[in-house]
């Protein structure tokens, strides 16, 4: 994906168990904050990864850098396959 400088970006994964979220060349991409949104739907109970967690960037300077977020657990006690353990998207700040 492309931002231009300044540009800002936000990212939402479904789950509470997605942890390490981090940036690749933070003098391009800076981490803003990340956040932990807990669900309230009806039947959700703790440790049931229900909710999401919410990272914020913003462009720095232009070139590359990729976000990529980990988790190891895709419910409780469950380990992920590893295709679901990694997220990751690469942006090009111009």
């Amino acid at each position: 994906m492309h931002l231009g400088l300044g540009g800002r970006l936000r990212i939402t994964l479904p789950s509470t168990y997605w942890g390490h979220v981090a940036t690749s060349a933070p003098a391009v991409l800076g981490l803003t904050g990340t956040r932990t949104r807990p669900s309230r739907a009806p039947g959700c109970v703790p440790g049931q990864g229900c909710g999401a967690v919410v990272a914020s960037f913003v462009a720095l300077r232009p070139g590359t850098a990729e976000v990529s977020a980990r988790r190891r657990l895709c419910g409780e006690d469950v380990l992920c396959p590893p295709a679901e353990r990694r997220f990751w998207v690469r942006v090009v700040v111009r």
